[in-house]
């Protein structure tokens, strides 16, 4: 306890240059910290306040997608619907294959934006805590679960390994709808399986039922340098032939 107490005292006596930059240095570390906080707090304060914050994000998205696809061939400004190119891939809460979190992700290969994404769950707080206070078979816990279907966050009941096949069959199902845009050349990492699952359900139909499909799979910077130096290369490609 004494070696502790001299530690930790305040010491006596004007405290030494070092000191007192570390305090200061210090100091300006904390008042950032608090900076971040605050700023991260109001964000997710509108983004619970205001529902449709995803929806207007992934517009200005989208907007700024289709303009790049009709600079590179100007026929597509009457079109409704367009193809364009798009990167898919997916990730979890964790490691291995009991995660109870997912998410796959839509971005475009021309401007590097996201296009659209999709969140699922195998769990929900909400319930797990109703079943404990209510039990679940009975009649109560099912009125109450009724009144939560709305705003429950579970939305996926099969293996945490399919949740990126899953969740590719549910952005590409609404893409035409919601995005104004058909996603039919794919950039994977080398898993043939979301390939192979968006041609068996047939998304755009019988005559669209083919993705072309350009797998790379980088495995170290010189990779990735090469990859990033192409990108270029296949937007000017684009631009030159029309589409």
């Amino acid at each position: 306890m004494d070696l502790i107490r001299k530690r930790y005292r305040k010491p006596k006596g004007r405290p030494c240059k070092r000191r007192s930059a570390q305090s200061a240095n210090a100091l300006k570390r904390w008042n950032k910290s608090v900076d971040k906080i605050d700023d991260s707090a109001v964000v997710e304060a509108e983004i619970i306040k205001n529902k449709d914050f995803k929806k207007q994000v992934l517009d200005l998205s989208r907007d700024v997608v289709r303009g790049k696809y009709i600079d590179c061939d100007s026929s597509l400004e009457n079109e409704e619907v367009i193809d364009v190119c798009v990167s898919y891939d997916g990730t979890w809460g964790k490691r291995g294959h009991t995660s109870l979190h997912g998410i796959g992700i839509v971005i475009d290969i021309l401007t590097g934006l996201v296009i659209d994404f999709e969140v699922l769950s195998k769990y929900c707080h909400d319930c797990v805590n109703s079943e404990g206070m209510l039990c679940k078979n009975t009649p109560e816990f099912r009125i109450w679960h009724d009144s939560h279907k709305n705003d429950c966050q579970k939305n996926f009941n099969g293996s945490s390994n399919s949740m990126e096949m899953n969740a590719a069959a549910i952005l590409w199902k609404r893409s035409v709808k919601e995005a104004k845009m058909r996603y039919m050349t794919l950039l994977s990492d080398g898993d043939g399986k979301i390939h192979q699952h968006l041609n068996e359900i047939q998304v755009y139909g019988k005559k669209c039922d083919h993705h072309e499909r350009r797998v790379y799979k980088p495995c170290c910077k010189k990779s990735w340098y090469w990859f990033e130096k192409c990108c270029p290369r296949l937007e000017e490609k684009r631009c030159h032939s029309g589409g």
